[in-house]
C-alpha cells in the first residue's frame, strides 16, 4: 500500500505543480499586463477629469471675471515700471517739469534719443532708453529732485549720479544724472525680428 500512496502523492504533486505553473504563466502574460493597462487607464481618466473640471471652472463667468481682474492688476503693476514707446516725449517733459517745479538752474536733457532704444537680452517685449540730465542746484534741491524722480510713475531708474561742489563762493552745485526708462517694444519691431 505504501507504493500506491506514493504514486498518488507524486501524481497530485505533479498536478499541483503544473496547475501552479499554468496559473503563474497566465498571471504573467494575461493578468499583469491587464492590471498595468487598467492602472494606466485610471491615471489617464483622473488626468482627463482634472482637465475637464479646470475647463468647466474656467468657462464660468466668475472665473473669467477673476482672471480679467488679475490681468488688469498685472497690467497696472507693469505700467508703473514700463512706459509705451509713444509716451517717451511725455516722460521727457515730465522730467523737465519736475526740474522747473523745483527751480533748478541750467537744466539740460541730453541723450534721450527717442528714435532708438536698447534691448534687454532676456526680454522680448521690454527695452530701455538712456538719458543724461545735468543742472545746477543747492544740495537740498538736488535731494528733492532725486526724491521726486524716485516717486515718479512710470519708474525712472537712476543709473549713476554725480554732484560736483561749487568751489567759488556759491551754494549751487553741478549735478549730472544718468537715467534709464523701461519701454514696451513696439509691435512692428517685434515682428521685424521674427519674435512672436
Amino acid at each position: 500500500m505504501k507504493p500506491i500512496y506514493k504514486r498518488y502523492l507524486k501524481i497530485l504533486l505533479v498536478l499541483w505543480g503544473g496547475s501552479f505553473a499554468v496559473l503563474t504563466v497566465l498571471y504573467l502574460f494575461l493578468l499583469l499586463p491587464q492590471n498595468n493597462i487598467l492602472n494606466f487607464s485610471k491615471d489617464e481618466l483622473r488626468r482627463l477629469n482634472i482637465e475637464y473640471q479646470t475647463a468647466k471652472t474656467t468657462s464660468s463667468p466668475e472665473t473669467r471675471a477673476k482672471q480679467k481682474a488679475e490681468i488688469q492688476e498685472l497690467n497696472k503693476t507693469l505700467n508703473t515700471f514700463v512706459t509705451n514707446y509713444n509716451n517717451l516725449d511725455n516722460l521727457t517733459f515730465s522730467i523737465s517739469r519736475i526740474a522747473s517745479d523745483i527751480r533748478v538752474d541750467t537744466f539740460a536733457n541730453k541723450g534721450s534719443n527717442s528714435d532708438s532704444y536698447l534691448k534687454i537680452p532676456t526680454c522680448k517685449h521690454v527695452g530701455f532708453i538712456d538719458a543724461t540730465i545735468s543742472f545746477r542746484a543747492t544740495f537740498n534741491k538736488f535731494v528733492v529732485f532725486i526724491n521726486t524722480l524716485e516717486r515718479h510713475n512710470p519708474v525712472i531708474f537712476i543709473d549713476e549720479l554725480t554732484i560736483i561742489q561749487q568751489r567759488q563762493g556759491g551754494s549751487r552745485h553741478k549735478a549730472e544724472i544718468f537715467l534709464n526708462f523701461l519701454i514696451k517694444i513696439p509691435e512692428e519691431d517685434k515682428l521685424d525680428e521674427g519674435e512672436f
